[in-house]
């Protein structure tokens, strides 16, 4: 049993919800590429992407409207339904591929707002003390669960056609709504939220976030902790055949190094309690891990050394997330939890969208390798700053009450 009964089932449902995503993701890609040219998937993958930065930015109020379990219930519900719809609809008959992008869209939608009442939930039905072990296990969900999702999505859009596929999935939907069905929790109160529309809701976590020195900091940490993996995003491919020389291989093996660093590090803070006044400690090791081991990455020149930096990285990226999502527990209101989530993922997710465009016009006149160091360097000067001021002293880490 992990942790407790009730959050076992929100871990394999999670589990499901993820796995579900990337194989569906896949089957799609797949479908649009025997069609459609490069350029025209890559437009689909892009716009895929910007769905999930906007829906981040504006469904916080609703993850905040409305109690977790029964939402994230809903939401499942509603995801494993669009899939069986759609598979039957493409088994039955021929549609075009401009619905398959639109149910893509509507699965980012749903699949944003699972994750932000994800995090409500954890805090509902896991002591205090068993936070930071609870958001270790949920990162393994989702940095393994990804790629396992990305490889069965491949295997399974070889054998099977992309309604079978919906149709399967849809089956796993409703086996994570019915284990979300027998989580019990403590107390799950709706929040009471003016009705007054989704904005100004919104725009209360805007300033709530604005109002508090520490989580302006946690804002700024997020955001030049994102500038210095950059790289990570945009670079990967250029560096496997520019510097290292290599090819597909060399460029897989990087990216499994930083997944392979993340899971490790999620592992090992899955098996014990963070101590809550170590909560900015280990977020200050983390932002300051990602830029130095980003800067020992640009100044390899071999595989080893490469692969050894980026599991630094991985480990860093995974070091980070679990005291940030932590620490938002344990000090925001409950009832504005998921609005301060969304603002503070949004803020940094702009900049990385950003950061991502110049990535590449700076490696174009700069090189891979310079670009790299560029960013490490800009990311360790912005997190160093941040913590010099102090973020966390008016915190209490040792007395924590979740309100």
């Amino acid at each position: 049993m992990l942790i407790n009964r009730s959050f076992s089932r929100l871990f394999w449902a999670s589990v499901i919800n993820v796995l579900g995503s990337n194989v569906t993701y896949i089957a799609i890609y797949w479908a649009y590429s025997k069609t459609v040219g490069v350029t025209s998937l890559a437009v689909l993958i892009a716009l895929t992407y910007f769905a999930r930065f906007v829906f981040n930015l504006v469904l916080g109020p609703l993850s905040d409207r409305f109690p977790a379990k029964p939402l994230m219930q809903t939401l499942l519900f509603a995801r494993g339904g669009l899939l069986l719809g759609f598979g039957l609809l493409i088994s039955l008959a021929h549609i075009s591929l401009l619905w398959l992008m639109v149910m893509s869209v509507i699965l980012v939608a749903l699949g944003a707002l699972y994750e932000l009442s994800s995090t409500k939930l954890i805090r509902d039905i896991v002591d205090e003390h068993d936070l930071s072990r609870a958001n270790a296990l949920i990162s393994i969900v989702y940095q393994f669960g990804s790629m396992i999702g990305l490889a069965l999505g491949g295997v399974t859009a070889s054998l099977l056609s992309v309604g079978r596929i919906l149709f399967v999935e849809s089956l796993g939907y409703f086996l994570g709504f019915g284990l979300l069905g027998s989580l019990r929790t403590p107390h799950d109160p709706m929040t009471a939220i003016a009705k007054t529309g989704l904005m100004a809701p919104w725009g209360d976590g805007i300033t709530f976030v604005l109002g508090k020195k520490w989580l302006v900091s946690v804002l700024g940490l997020a955001v030049f902790s994102n500038i210095a993996i950059t790289p990570t995003i945009t670079l990967m491919a250029p560096y496997a055949l520019d510097v290292l020389h290599g090819g597909s291989q060399q460029y897989a093996d990087l990216e499994i190094a930083v997944t392979g660093g993340g899971m490790l590090c999620a592992l090992v803070f899955s098996k014990f309690r963070m101590a809550s006044s170590l909560l900015p400690m280990y977020l200050g090791l983390a932002t300051v891990g990602e830029s130095v081991f980003m800067a020992l990455f640009g100044l390899s020149r071999h595989i080893d050394a490469s692969l050894i930096a980026l599991l630094g990285v991985g480990a860093a990226i995974s070091l980070f997330n679990i005291p940030f999502i932590t620490i938002l527990q344990h000090y925001t209101p409950r009832e504005k939890l998921g609005r301060v989530r969304a603002v503070l993922v949004a803020a940094s997710t702009g900049v990385s969208s950003i950061s991502y465009f110049f990535s590449g016009m700076l490696a174009h006149r700069l090189g891979v390798t310079s670009t790299i160091l560029v960013f490490a360097v800009l990311g360790f000067v912005g997190v160093v700053t941040v913590l010099l001021t102090r973020p966390f002293h008016q915190l209490d880490f040792t007395q924590v009450e979740l309100t």
